[in-house]
């Protein structure tokens, strides 16, 4: 905060006032201070006894009492009246509600407890009643806590905190964190209160209540800095009483600003008297920031306060300073964001999403704050999105974004976008937090802060002194009466310019009693709630603790007839009703005035719950001044009582039972249970399974299981869910108990439903081969037919027959090579050779597709599919062979190159499959003549290349010979491997091949002489150095020569000797030499570089130029004002000596008093300010001249003397008192009006005429465009004091509204010519202020004022620009300026939907629709617009008129309603085309078409049968048929279809629509009959034939008319046969007999329920031999004559007669003889 310390005030006042406000606001719970209008100290009090951080942080009591009366000698511990008590209805907001929106807003970390914010919002929030039950013991307790006094001990876990070290590099800061339902609550408090804090905080304070007032602060600080009548701003660094209670490590801040002696008499002020009050300056640390034209006057106030003076500093995270220091700022602050989001773009690398939240939750927040805060953060900003461009949104995206991606992602979440801001988009953060922070500023005026010091003064005085009038005033306290009859006072008179002169008068004040005190009743006006519950009669109300209601009421007259004795009590009214009987007064509550009771029974459900009883409480009416009355309010709450039992609605009877399918997933709802209570309003009716007994599950045998998780229900909905998956296999039934819970009931019977759920089955388990997908076999080439490769498996998790599985190969089985066998498991099936002619060189791998079926019916079946890989592997059968490209001799130089290829070897192998034919090469050995030399050659393995891996030496070997061996691979088993055999001759010609060869030269040779080395001095001699490796002296005999020659050196050839061979060297003509030299073995050569470098001897003396040569007698002469550090001579000396010998160095011997000299440029110049007055007149001085030589016995020097003589000046300049002014005129001031009179001295001599001066306005920034600003003598044309200005002004016509004025003062030199004159300059800031004449005009839209009319689409809610305004003004201030405009709607707005909004541009307001506008509602809106523009300093301010109309256009904004979401539908199977089935979808808009599309459905062929059309009316949709539907094409008897409904706004409803397909008689069957024959032995119950194959029926086999019924219409006579109806198997019904039936007619009849077919055919009885022959007679009687002869044997003797019943059986006689 900041003070104008040009108004002389209590200052320490305003800061106890703002400690006392910083803890008020922070006080979270209750906010004790506020709500009681205690003092600052009282607040102490509270807080040190028990309450704020004393407990959680460490601070005991004992150390804030000694802490507070250290900082305040005065203070006392008073103890909290625990008797006060808040009235309740100011925290009426206090309820579950407010406490689950405090929750959902609070973030943070945990305290002592270990539950943080996230833990807390869940209990408070997510757990349905019981949450809501939570939160409602949370705001009693917090009603509790705002109300009444809790004893401090009793709330220690409560006020606990978590301590955690905060690094502060130096220091460690502790941090206490409280818990996270105290933030909790202090969030709901403040919310009750936050209207009171504000006020008492006021515009000071920033913390709590006041939007943006951190931004408000900045920018008031910025601005006090700005003010030209500013010098200075003071940042004050204090410790107080409450911080040093609190956190004694940190400090408080203050600032002042004004002119430096107001802002140092101050600082001197708060450094005397602001420990009594506990408040401690710490100079070291306050900062006096300068403008710099001030910092020489700064530097002198402030001397010896340790106060850091700067030109600019950082200040809440923000700058206040100069143009300079605030540069540097936002350069350190971009240079540091930027290594933040670098560090930032490494850490999305690996974690994009975090990185993301560190970005948009801190980096951007500090920018923003920044750029709001701090001028030209925008353009600042753009050096940082180089970073963001190509470094962090490539590690979040992956990819470099383009511009218009960099500019999407700069859009906020909701617009789809990133919200990473571009550098433009805050462009207006600045000026925009300005404008939003301006309502704050509320400046403190002189009347104001005088009033508060003298309220402070009084604030305990019973007698209040008029200073001014020096009167004595009433008593401020009334109750002054009743506590004394008299007071006595001394009064002072002082004189106000010397305390030293007062006078004194004694006075007594004679107090008399009248009837002034109202009488007043405990808890008054309004009482605490009281509760009663409903349905009694002529009972006491009574408060939440059970307690009786008891009204204690008391006046505070001091004597009768005034006081209490004669009070009457009184019901008035009742919730406003004054003819309201429903309570009465009783007066038999002993100590009580009064207590309250019911007159009548009251019900809760009559709908009324509150009452509000109005108790008039009256004095003595008898006075004859009259009687007083108060009134008291008690409220009183109805309780409601839960009497009935829930009802169970659904299910309707205590049973119910019904199906599902085993596919219904888990969390399907497949019920909804629902019970209901009578009239209670407590009823929450809560649903739940009991757990005693738990889910029964039911198998096959009926055998009861607990499944305690199959199922589950919706406490709050009575939603029952799949909670499990279902498995008819497992379970086919469940049984469970329902319960309805009454979580508010007291009494009664908890209701039941028993629920039985059958499971369906259902073919819902696919096949799965157990190796899942993939089966890889192998087995040799020629393998036998029948050989097993490998087994298959696959399984299925259905019933049987659903499980039986059927195995097939689909695919790859190449010429059949392979088949499927079983091996005794139904589940299993052996793949195995079905020929034995596998060849692995024609075809190694199969891949065949096998696919494994289950037993359901046709239609439903379920495969899998599984690719069985098998590979064939071969038989290695043959040898490699040597290919005739094989080398076997070659012939290679001995400088061949190591890797060098000499040569390759290459075989072949007739075995192709696999790798058997794959061939490896070896080297066996390797020989080398001469012996020793082995491992010189390497062979590739593969390729058969032969390389060279050593060096070859001619010298040491000659030839080598390669055993070589080629060996395929045996198929991976070496015992298997077949190999071949070979060499090769490697023969080594000699070269010559060695160069020579110089130790320690390859970087050259180097060597230092001095300039006097004596000839033949030798370098070095190179033969001692270099050899040569050959053996034969024909290669190893050196050379050496040096190109190019250098004259001093020469060298000798056969030994290298290099040497001086003439003395010719001479550091000042060459210093460096260099040569190369070559030696040479007469083949190959080697070059060294040779370098000599020559050093110096110092030879000569410095010597003077002749331009710097000096003479003592001839004196130099400068003037007593010459400045220092001018230069007085130059000394020009030379130095023959090149190098260090030839460097010059110069010293002066006497004369260091006034001079100084230059060391390395010989220069002198003046040290010390000269005066003329003072003597000597001239100076001797003596300079020595020597050189650098390195050793001091060798340096060689010379001297110089001059004389410096003194010449007299005027040095005086006029003084001026002061140097600056700021002048403020109107802009209708007229011409040669004086607007200011500056006043200068000059202390030259007056005989001289030095101390005449003259006034002249050198310049006018910026030049004036209505004339001049003139220096005269008032009235006159003359130069003078006076600044006038020359003709009138007018701001309208002359824009300029600022002038710096230059004004120089003269005065005159002591030869009167003004040629030395000297002079003062003046500066003046002359402003001009706009007076507001003209009134602003709305030029957009246009004309104005009339009527205008737009069009808007009905939409959206938030802001949404209808049009912008553009208004223009012909005043000054508004058309140069840029000042802006401000409006309101004054008519027509209705539910204040627009919204008239600024834009940033300084002529222009926005129109804005701020709510949702319906056209159905309202179609247009007659506005009526006003805009005021700024008014001037006077209060003048002008306004304009504009009448605009905004239409509003219908739009597609209503959603769909698809109601119900699931229906069901029957069509017949011959139905194509509209089915007259409607969707049951509906849309309210006018625009915008339904369109219903298939989104999915199922059997899969959904999407060929079924498609949405629109229905004959505007938005009905209905179901097409595209296909017929016959059972016979599509097998399907129902669909699944989801219906995807959506309008033109591509709002998407979706309904699920079943499909039953109902069946018709497609048609007659065919009936072909023919005879059919079987034996007449076939037993009764024998099948004759299966009439159904007699019958055709692929024309309609459809369930219902796809059943038939198989009958005899005709024949059949005998009833021989007979026919089964259902399956048409005909049987035998009785014995036959051919004999006697040979044949049996029979007419069939087949029917499907509606039409029949018919045939007749024959079953004839086939013979069999059933029957004996019959001889008739049976006795025949024959005579034979003896000695017949034999010839006569085989004439017929007797004829028998034999009856056959079977023809056709064979027969035959024979003679048995007895």
């Amino acid at each position: 905060m900041w003070f104008d310390f040009d108004i002389k005030t209590d200052f320490f006042h305003d800061v106890r006032e703002c400690v006392k406000n910083f803890v008020v606001s922070y006080l979270s719970v209750a906010s004790f201070g506020a709500v009681k209008g205690m003092s600052g100290r009282e607040v102490f009090s509270t807080w040190a006894e028990g309450w704020g951080f004393c407990k959680g942080a460490g601070v005991s009591k004992s150390n804030a009492i000694t802490e507070l009366s250290f900082a305040d000698p005065q203070w006392k511990l008073r103890k909290f009246d625990e008797s006060f008590t808040y009235h309740p209805t100011n925290f009426e907001k206090i309820n579950a509600q407010t406490i689950r929106k405090a929750a959902l807003k609070t973030h943070g970390s945990h305290g002592p407890s270990g539950l943080d914010a996230d833990e807390w919002r869940r209990m408070l929030t997510s757990y349905c009643q019981e949450s809501t039950n939570l939160r409602k013991t949370f705001s009693k307790f917090e009603l509790r806590v705002a109300t009444q006094f809790i004893e401090p001990d009793h709330l220690g876990a409560y006020n606990s905190n978590r301590l955690i070290p905060l690094d502060k590099c130096p220091g460690v800061r502790l941090i206490g964190i409280g818990e996270v339902i105290r933030r909790i609550i202090g969030r709901t408090i403040i919310a009750c209160i936050r209207k009171n804090l504000t006020t008492l905080g006021g515009n000071l304070q920033l913390c709590h209540g006041q939007k943006c007032g951190i931004e408000h602060a900045i920018h008031s600080l910025r601005d006090a800095y700005n003010e030209e009548t500013t010098e200075a701003i003071l940042l004050i660094d204090a410790k107080s009483a409450f911080i040093s209670l609190n956190r004694k490590w940190y400090a408080t801040m203050e600032s002042v600003s004004g002119d430096l002696n107001s802002i140092k008499d101050l600082f001197d002020e708060l450094q005397d008297i602001g420990p009594a009050f506990g408040y401690f300056v710490n100079p070291p640390k306050c900062q006096l920031i300068v403008k710099d034209r001030h910092k020489t006057k700064a530097e002198t106030v402030f001397t010896g306060t340790n106060v850091e003076i700067v030109s600019g500093t950082r200040v809440l995270r923000s700058h206040i300073g100069d143009e300079n220091t605030c540069t540097e700022y936002r350069d350190q602050c971009v240079k540091t964001y930027t290594a933040q989001l670098q560090k930032l773009s490494r850490f999305a690398k690996t974690s994009p999403q975090n990185a993301y939240a560190c970005l948009t939750k801190g980096v951007r927040s500090k920018m923003t704050f920044l750029s709001r805060n701090t001028p030209n953060m925008a353009e600042a900003f753009q050096n940082i999105e180089e970073t963001v461009q190509n470094d962090l949104l490539p590690s979040i995206t992956g990819f470099i974004p383009k511009k218009e991606e960099r500019e999407l992602f700069s859009l906020p979440l909701r617009q789809g976008g990133l919200n990473i801001i571009l550098p433009d988009d805050r462009n207006g953060d600045y000026e925009w937090s300005i404008a939003v922070s301006k309502p704050l500023k509320k400046p403190e005026t002189a009347e104001n802060v005088q009033q508060q010091v003298i309220a402070s003064i009084n604030s305990e005085k019973k007698i209040l002194l008029d200073h001014k009038k020096a009167t004595v005033q009433n008593a401020l306290d009334e109750e002054l009466k009743e506590v004394t009859t008299s007071v006595s006072l001394t009064v002072r008179a002082e004189d106000v310019s010397d305390s030293t002169k007062f006078s004194t008068v004694s006075v007594t004040v004679d107090v008399s009693d009248v009837n002034d005190n109202t009488p007043t009743c405990t808890g008054g006006p309004t009482f605490s709630a009281y509760n009663i519950d409903e349905e009694q009669n002529g009972v006491l109300v009574q408060d939440s603790g059970s307690t009786d209601i008891c009204v204690i009421c008391s006046d505070n007259d001091a004597t009768a007839p005034f006081n209490l004795n004669s009070v009457q009590y009184e019901i008035t009214s009742v919730n406003g009703d004054e003819g309201d009987d429903s309570f009465a007064l009783d007066y038999t509550q002993g100590a009580c005035q009064f207590g309250i009771t019911t007159n009548r029974e009251l019900s809760y459900e009559d709908g009324v719950t509150q009452y509000l009883i109005e108790v008039k409480v009256t004095d003595n009416e008898a006075l004859p001044t009259g009687s007083l009355t108060s009134y008291v309010y008690i409220p009183v709450v109805l309780n409601d009582v839960n009497e009935d039992d829930p009802v169970f609605v659904k299910p309707s009877s205590a049973s119910l039972t019904f199906s599902i399918e085993e596919s219904v997933p888990r969390g399907a709802i497949i019920y909804i249970v629902q019970a209901e209570q009578s009239e209670d309003t407590l009823t929450e009716i809560k649903y739940q399974i009991n757990d005693n007994p738990k889910i029964k599950g039911f198998d096959a045998s009926n055998t009861p299981t607990n499944q305690p998780d199959a199922f589950t229900i919706s406490s709050l909905t009575g939603e029952l869910m799949v909670n499990a998956e279902l498995d008819y296999g497992q379970y086919v039934k469940y049984v469970l108990e329902i319960e309805a819970i009454d979580t508010q009931g007291v009494f009664g019977t908890i209701p039941t439903a028993t629920i039985t759920i059958s499971i369906i089955d259902e073919n819902n388990h696919t096949p799965m081969f157990t190796n899942n997908a993939y089966y890889t076999f192998s087995d040799p080439e020629l393998s036998a037919a029948g050989t097993v490769v490998g087994v298959i498996e696959a399984t299925d998790d259905d019933a049987s027959p659903n499980s039986d599985l059927s195995f097939f190969i689909q695919s790859g089985n190449d010429n059949n090579m392979f088949t499927l066998a079983t091996n005794g498991n139904p589940n299993q099936r052996n793949v195995q050779f079905a020929l034995s002619s596998s060849d692995c060189e024609a075809q190694s791998k199969y891949d065949l597709v096998v696919i494994a079926v289950d037993g359901a019916a046709a239609g439903f079946k379920l495969t899998a599919t599984t690719t069985v890989h098998v590979e064939i592997t071969g038989v290695n059968e043959f040898y490699p062979q040597w290919d005739a490209s094989s080398d076997t001799a070659v012939v290679v130089d001995e400088n061949i190159a190591v890797g060098t290829v000499v040569g390759t070897i290459l075989a072949t192998d007739q075995d192709t499959c696999l790798d058997h034919g794959d061939i490896v090469y070896n080297i066996e050995s390797q020989t080398s003549t001469p012996a020793g030399s082995n491992s010189l050659f390497a062979l590739d393995r593969l390729s058969g290349e032969v390389t060279l891996v050593k060096p070859l030496d001619r010298e040491l070997v000659e030839s080598t010979i390669l055993e070589l061996s080629a060996c395929d691979e045996g198929g991976g088993v070496s015992v298997s491997k077949k190999c071949t055999y070979s060499a090769l001759l490697i023969t080594v010609t000699d070269l010559e091949d060695n160069s020579p060869l110089c130790t320690s030269t390859s970087s050259g040779l180097g060597f230092t002489l001095p300039e006097n080395a004596p000839i033949e001095t030798v370098l070095v001699t190179l033969s001692s150095m270099c050899t040569d490796g050959d053996e034969t002296s024909a290669f190893n005999t050196l050379t050496y020569s040096m190109s190019p020659s250098i004259a001093p050196f020469d060298i000798d050839a056969s030994t290298g000797k290099v040497f001086l061979s003439a003395a010719t060297l001479d550091f000042e003509t060459t210093t460096y030499y260099t040569s190369t030299v070559t030696v040479s073995d007469g083949t190959s050569s080697v070059d060294i570089f040779i370098s000599v470098s020559v050093t110096g001897v110092n030879e000569f003396a410095p010597s003077a130029l002749v331009s710097g040569a000096l003479t003592p007698v001839s004196p130099i002469n400068i003037r007593e004002d010459t400045p220092t550090d001018t230069a007085v001579v130059q000394l020009n000396y030379e130095d023959n000596d090149d190098g260090v010998d030839g460097e010059i160095l110069c010293t002066l011997y006497n004369g260091t008093e006034f001079f100084q000299i230059d060391p390395y440029t010989c220069e002198v110049t003046l040290i010390r300010e000269l005066d003329f007055e003072e003597s000597p007149t001239c100076y001797e001085v003596l300079a020595i001249i020597y050189d650098r030589a390195p050793s001091a016995n060798n340096v060689k020097s010379s001297e110089q003397y001059f004389t410096v003589c003194k010449t007299d000046f005027n040095d005086n300049i006029p003084i001026c008192d002061p140097t600056q002014y700021v002048v403020y005129i109107d802009d209708d001031i007229l011409a040669n009006s004086v607007i200011k009179t500056v006043s200068c001295t000059d202390a030259d001599s007056a005989t001289d005429n030095n101390n005449v001066l003259t006034y002249n306005v050198a310049s006018q920034t910026p030049a004036p465009t209505f004339g001049n600003f003139l220096a005269r003598v008032a009235g006159t044309p003359n130069p003078g004091p006076d600044i006038v200005v020359s003709s009138n002004l007018d701001l309208e016509t002359d824009v300029q509204n600022y002038f710096e004025l230059s004004i120089e003062v003269f005065d005159q030199d002591n030869a009167g010519a003004d040629v030395n004159a000297v002079s003062s300059n003046l500066k003046m800031f002359v402003h001009v202020r706009d007076i507001n004449n003209y009134p602003p005009v709305i030029t957009d839209p246009s004309p104005s004022p009339s009527s205008v009319n737009f069009q808007e689409i009905e939409c959206c809610s938030g802001l949404t620009l209808v049009d912008t305004l553009t208004i223009s003004d012909t005043d000054f201030t508004h058309t140069t300026q840029n000042v802006g405009f401000s409006g309101s709607i004054v008519s027509g707005n209705v539910d204040n939907t627009f919204r008239l909004m600024e834009n940033g541009n300084w002529n222009e307001l926005e129109l804005h629709i701020a709510k949702s506008v319906d056209r159905e509602t309202i179609n247009s809106y007659p506005l009526v617009i006003e805009v005021y523009d700024e008014p001037d300093y006077t209060g003048r301010q002008r306004t304009a008129t504009l009448s605009l109309t905004v239409d509003i256009t219908d739009a597609n904004d209503n959603n769909l309603l698809c109601n119900p979401s699931e229906v069901t539908v029957s069509i017949l199977e011959s139905t194509t085309g509209a089915t007259g089935f409607f969707l049951p979808c509906t849309d309210v808009d006018t625009t915008g078409t339904m369109v219903a599309t298939l989104g999915s459905g199922v059997p899969g062929d959904f999407a060929t049968y079924f498609s949405f059309i629109a229905g004959p009316t505007t938005n009905t949709l209905q179901l097409n048929v595209l296909l017929n539907l016959d059972f016979l094409v599509n097998g399907n008897h129902s669909y699944q279809l989801i219906a995807d409904v959506t309008d033109s706004a591509h709002r998407l409803q979706q309904v699920t629509v079943h499909v039953q397909i109902v069946d018709v008689d497609d048609g007659n069957g065919v009936l072909a009959c023919s005879d059919v024959s079987i034996g007449e032995e076939a037993a009764m119950g024998t099948q004759v034939l299966d009439a159904s194959t007699y019958f055709d029926d692929t024309a309609d086999p459809e369930y219902p008319y796809g059943s038939y019924v198989y009958t005899f219409s005709a024949g059949n006579t005998g009833g021989y046969f007979k026919i089964e109806p259902s399956t048409g198997l005909i049987n035998v019904a009785r014995r036959l007999d051919r004999e006697v039936t040979p044949s049996v007619s029979v007419t069939l009849d087949v029917s499907d329920g509606s039409t029949s077919v018919d045939c007749t055919f024959n079953i004839n009885l086939d013979e069999y031999n059933d029957n004996a022959p019959v001889f008739n007679p049976q006795t025949y009687a024959v005579t034979l004559n003896e000695g017949v002869p034999t010839a006569q044997i085989n004439h017929t003797t007797v004829t028998l007669n034999l009856t056959i019943a079977s023809t056709s059986s064979p027969f035959m006689f024979l003679i048995v003889f007895f």
